[in-house]
């Protein structure tokens, strides 16, 4: 049988505490929220009145989960393992999210989630040797889980450390160089990074491109699958959008003679018949590099940040650009803009 909240005071830790029987169980709570325990009557008062509140108004669908809590469950690892077996993540990132939870887990032990302080996130961020962006994605990873915890239990949530990235210069390439390097890749794996270099998509949308993506009609490409690692193929890119652009003659002409190869939907594909994987890819872009005597530049550098300098060199509008590309804003866009830093080199 069921009856109200109710609290009392413990003499003993010198602060008041709030008990509710339901359904034959007894649920206690010394804590207001995650910051201040129970040392008022009044605050014991409003926190009876608020549970009852709620028990008024759901009645038999009243959770007290809602309201307590046992030690355990919000013991961090334990918390942060319940939360993560709820979660669904793309296979290429589950290996990265075990790893910061790991991490995280490792630093923190039994620690209660409502002690933990701005603080403490701080000090385990400093425990990191990873590089900054690492480090940043590690910690937001951290962040969702705890947020997501303290609002399953209606506590306060807890301010996170800002995190400062210093900026990289990324590199690119000019066209006449990745001409030059393309001259060297095996002829029958050059259509892939043409592809590339027409486009400036990502390695991995590259990969997954399949031929319903072509609107022949009316002279489309839709982007609108990408891989997670290398075999997950995911019905969105990374961005999380379809985008079209334009099928130009010269991207069909590229294209027709892959239409006779019929053994699966994916338009570019290996020489056993297979799409095309990054790490293949890669490896073929950095030996072609190594016989064009070229300084060697990653994939995703020598095509997709070079098509973005080459477009601004061109011209071209930065919010086009920036849609043709396939950013969710301008800013990831602006941040290759070279031709500011050569513009300055007169104020020197």
């Amino acid at each position: 049988m069921s009856e109200k909240c109710k609290f009392y005071y413990r003499a003993d830790r010198g602060k008041y505490v709030v008990y509710l029987s339901w359904n034959g169980k007894r649920h206690t709570r010394y804590h207001y929220d995650n910051r201040m325990s129970l040392i008022h009557k009044d605050m014991a008062e409003r926190l009876c009145d608020a549970i009852n509140q709620d028990i008024d108004d759901k009645e038999e669908q009243f959770d007290p989960r809602d309201w307590f809590s046992s030690d355990k469950e919000l013991r961090f690892g334990f918390a942060v393992d319940k939360w993560y077996e709820g979660k669904t993540y793309a296979p290429g990132t589950i290996p990265n999210v075990e790893h910061a939870l790991m991490l995280a887990k490792r630093y923190f032990k039994d620690m209660n989630i409502k002690t933990i302080r701005k603080a403490h996130l701080k000090a385990f961020c400093e425990t990191l040797t990873q590089a900054p962006t690492t480090k940043a994605q590690i910690m937001s990873w951290i962040k969702t889980a705890l947020n997501d915890i303290v609002d399953d239990w209606h506590l306060i949530r807890i301010p996170f450390p800002r995190m400062t990235i210093p900026y990289k210069e990324q590199k690119w390439i000019t066209r006449e160089i990745q001409e030059k390097v393309i001259y060297h890749i095996p002829k029958s794996d050059q259509a892939i990074f043409k592809f590339m270099q027409a486009y400036g998509c990502r390695p991995s949308e590259a990969c997954a491109l399949q031929w319903d993506a072509m609107d022949w009609m009316n002279g489309l490409l839709t982007m609108k699958r990408t891989f997670s690692g290398e075999r997950y193929l995911r019905e969105t890119t990374k961005s999380g959008y379809h985008r079209s652009v334009p099928l130009t003659d010269a991207i069909i002409e590229l294209l027709k003679p892959l239409r006779l190869d019929i053994r699966n939907q994916f338009v570019f594909k290996n020489n056993i018949g297979n799409h095309y994987q990054r790490t293949p890819l890669w490896r073929i872009w950095k030996e072609s590099c190594i016989k064009a005597g070229v300084e060697h530049i990653s994939l995703k550098n020598a095509f997709r940040h070079s098509k973005v300098t080459q477009l601004q060199q061109a011209g071209h509008d930065i919010k086009k650009i920036s849609q043709f590309i396939g950013h969710r804003k301008v800013a990831t866009t602006e941040i290759y803009d070279h031709e500011n830093i050569e513009d300055m080199r007169g104020m020197v």
